[in-house]
């Protein structure tokens, strides 16, 4: 029982010696590309808009983008690519979102805004 014992434990650290070579080697073999995304442009093919105090799927306090779907129809068949999205919150007072990492900021009156009163910052 006792060779049994030292045989799997010898097995084991092979085992775990292999993996700890496996994942340097293939961590050093990946590295290069993983840091090189960051130098792929992505504007051509992806926007990122960021919704504050919008939940999951839809509603919450924040906006939920209108027009979205006709948006990317858009941009897909006439090349237009979107560089803002207009929202509608639940009690119908219009939002800007922005392509990130740019936001909108406030510049209209407290008490009834609009899209409109959003500035591309």
């Amino acid at each position: 029982m006792a060779v049994r014992a030292i045989r799997l434990r010898q097995g084991c650290n092979r085992t775990a010696t292999l993996r700890i070579t496996l994942m340097t080697v293939l961590t050093n073999w990946l590295a290069y590309p993983i840091w090189a995304d960051a130098l792929i442009p992505t504007a051509d093919f992806y926007r990122g808009f960021e919704a504050p105090r919008a939940t999951h799927c839809m509603g919450g306090e924040g906006g939920v983008p209108t027009g979205a779907f006709a948006t990317l129809v858009d941009w897909v068949e006439h090349g237009v690519a979107p560089v803002t999205l207009v929202t509608k919150n639940v009690s119908e007072k219009g939002y800007l979102l922005c392509l990130y990492p740019n936001k909108a900021v406030f510049a209209g009156h407290p008490s009834n805004y609009t899209a409109q009163d959003f500035v591309f910052k």
